[in-house]
C-alpha cells in the first residue's frame, strides 16, 4: 500500500513540474493564439495574424544552425515558383525572405566572423560595390526609377557574394557538416526540378506570375519553352548544365561518386536534367555542358581513363536521346534540327543563327561610339532591358558587352579579373590531397569555364537563382581547403 501511495504522489506530482515547465506552457500559449484567429472572420485576416508567429518560428530556426538559412534559400530556389504578385518581372520568391534571414543570421552571429582577405574575396566585395556605384551614377542616365530597379538587381547579385562569405569567413565555416550530403541533396532537388520542367512543358500549363516571353516556333505550333519553376528557360538551361556537370565530375571520380549516390540514381538523374536541357532549347547551355565537359576531360586525363568516363556518358545521353524522342518525338527532331541549323548555316547566315543578336550588338556599338562617357561608369547594372536612353529597350545577350555598358570598362575589367581569380582558386582547391576539395574545386572550374563562354550570348549573371549555388560551390572548395590546410599544420605541430 504504501509503493501505491508513493506511486500516486509521483504520479500526481510529475504533472505539476512538467505544467510549470517551458514547454506546456508554450503549447498552451499556442493553443490559446490558434483558438483566437481561429475566431476571425476570414482567410485573409488570419493569414495576416498567424504571419508575425510563423516569421517568429521561422527565425528561431534560422538562429538554431548557421546553414539553416541557406537550406531554406536553395530548397525555395529550386523548388519553388515566384509568388502570383505584381511586382518585378516574376512577382516575388520566398527564397529572398532566406536571404535577408541569412544576412540578419551573420549579423547576430558576428563573433563567429573571422575574414582572412583573399583575392577572390575582395574582387566580389570590389565588383558588387562597383555595380551598386555604377546603378546610383546611372540615375544620371535613365532615372531614378530604373535606377533604384538597378540597384535591387545588384541585391540579387550580392546573394551569392554573401553566401561565399558566410561559409568562408564566417559561421559557415565552423559547421560540421558532411560536403559530399550537401552535392547529393542538390543534385536530387536538381532533377526534381528538372522533372518538373519536363511536365509543365509536355502540358503546358499557364504561369502562375509573369515570366519571360520565350517560345520556340515550330511547324505544328508556337510552344513556351521549358522554364519550369524559374520562368526562365536560359536559367533552367543554366542549371541543369550545372548539376550535369556534377555528375560528370562524380564519374570521372569514383571515391568520390560512391559518396553521393549510386551510379543508377545518377544516371536516372543525369537523364531527367539532359530532357530537361533538350526541351529548354537552349543552345547557350548545351555549349556550356560541352565545354565544362571538354574542361572535365583535359583536367582529369591522366587520373580517368576517356573510354571508361566516356562510355557511361554515352550510354546516359543515348537513353535520354531515346526517352525523348518516344515522349515528344516531334519537338526532339525540332531540337536536333535547330542544332543542325545552327552548325551548317553559322557562317552564311550568322544573324539568324544568332537570333538577332548580331543585330543588337552592332547597335550597342554605335551607342558605344556615340556615347564614349558610358565607358566610364556605365549607365547602371542590369539596365539596358528598361532604359530608352538608348532609343528603346535592349537586351544585349552578351554579358561582357552588356557589363561593357552597364558598368564601364573599369566594370569589365574586374568581372574578368574576378573570374581569373576565381578560377585560379578553384584550381589550387582541386590540386590539393582532400577529396571534398577536389571535387568541389574540379565542378566549380568545369562550371566557370563553361560560363564564360556561355557569356558571349547570355547574361549569366543575371541568373540569381543558379549563381548562389555555384558560388556556394566555390565556397566549399575553398573551406574544405582550408580545413585540410588547418588539419595537416595541426598534425605537424603535433
Amino acid at each position: 500500500m504504501p509503493g501505491s501511495l508513493e506511486t500516486i504522489f509521483a504520479v500526481s506530482e510529475s504533472p505539476r513540474r512538467q505544467w510549470l515547465g517551458p514547454r506546456p506552457a508554450a503549447a498552451i500559449i499556442l493553443g490559446m493564439l490558434a483558438a483566437a484567429i481561429s475566431l476571425l472572420p476570414d482567410g485573409q485576416s488570419r493569414l495576416i495574424a498567424v504571419a508575425p508567429f510563423l516569421l517568429a518560428a521561422l527565425a528561431w530556426w534560422i538562429l538554431l544552425r548557421p546553414l539553416h538559412w541557406w537550406i531554406g534559400f536553395a530548397v525555395s530556389t529550386l523548388l519553388l515558383p515566384p509568388f502570383p504578385l505584381e511586382l518585378g518581372n516574376t512577382g516575388p520568391h520566398l527564397a529572398l525572405l532566406f536571404a535577408v534571414l541569412g544576412i540578419w543570421a551573420g549579423v547576430v552571429r558576428l563573433g563567429e566572423w573571422r575574414i582572412r582577405p583573399d583575392t577572390v574575396t575582395v574582387l566580389l566585395v570590389v565588383f558588387t560595390v562597383w555595380l551598386s556605384a555604377t546603378a546610383l551614377v546611372g540615375a544620371w542616365y535613365t532615372g531614378v526609377t530604373i535606377s533604384l530597379l538597378s540597384l535591387a538587381r545588384v541585391g540579387l547579385f550580392g546573394i551569392g557574394v554573401w553566401i561565399y562569405l558566410f561559409v568562408v569567413h564566417g559561421p559557415g565555416r565552423l559547421c560540421r557538416i558532411d560536403p559530399f550530403r550537401w552535392a547529393s541533396a542538390g543534385f536530387a532537388l536538381a532533377s526534381v526540378a528538372a522533372l518538373w520542367a519536363c511536365i509543365d512543358f509536355y502540358y503546358q500549363f499557364p504561369p502562375l506570375t509573369g515570366f519571360s516571353q520565350q517560345y520556340v516556333w515550330l511547324p505544328f505550333g508556337v510552344y513556351r519553352r521549358a522554364q519550369g519553376v524559374f520562368y526562365d528557360a536560359g536559367m533552367l538551361g543554366n542549371l541543369c548544365s550545372m548539376f550535369l556537370v556534377m555528375a560528370a565530375v562524380a564519374s570521372a571520380q569514383p571515391e568520390v561518386r560512391k559518396r553521393i549516390a549510386s551510379r543508377p540514381l545518377l544516371a536516372l538523374g543525369s537523364m531527367v536534367l539532359l530532357a530537361a536541357l533538350a526541351v529548354s532549347f537552349s543552345r547557350s547551355s548545351l555549349l556550356h555542358l560541352m565545354t565544362a565537359v571538354a574542361t572535365l576531360l583535359v583536367l582529369e586525363r591522366r587520373r580517368t581513363h576517356w573510354m571508361r568516363f566516356l562510355g557511361p556518358a554515352l550510354q546516359v545521353f543515348g537513353a535520354s536521346a531515346a526517352v525523348v524522342f518516344f515522349w515528344v518525338p516531334e519537338f526532339f527532331r525540332a531540337f536536333w534540327q535547330r542544332l543542325a541549323d545552327t552548325v551548317m548555316y553559322a557562317g552564311s547566315y550568322t544573324a539568324e543563327v544568332l537570333s538577332g543578336r548580331l543585330e543588337t550588338w552592332t547597335l550597342l556599338l554605335e551607342h558605344i561610339a556615340d556615347h564614349p562617357l558610358i565607358l566610364l561608369t556605365g549607365i547602371g547594372f542590369k539596365t539596358l532591358p528598361y532604359t530608352t536612353y538608348f532609343g528603346e529597350p535592349l537586351v544585349a545577350d552578351n554579358m561582357y558587352l552588356s557589363i561593357t555598358v552597364e558598368a564601364g570598362l573599369l566594370g569589365l575589367a574586374i568581372m574578368l579579373a574576378l573570374s581569373g581569380a576565381m578560377l585560379a582558386a578553384s584550381g589550387r582547391a582541386r590540386r590539393g590531397g582532400d577529396p571534398a576539395a577536389r571535387f568541389f574545386g574540379t565542378w566549380f572550374l568545369c562550371f566557370w569555364m563553361g560560363q564564360l563562354v556561355q557569356m558571349l550570348s547570355v547574361d549569366v549573371l543575371t541568373y540569381w537563382r543558379v549563381l548562389p549555388l555555384a558560388l556556394f560551390v566555390l565556397a566549399m572548395a575553398r573551406r574544405e581547403s582550408q580545413r585540410a590546410g588547418e588539419s595537416a599544420g595541426e598534425d605537424a605541430a603535433a
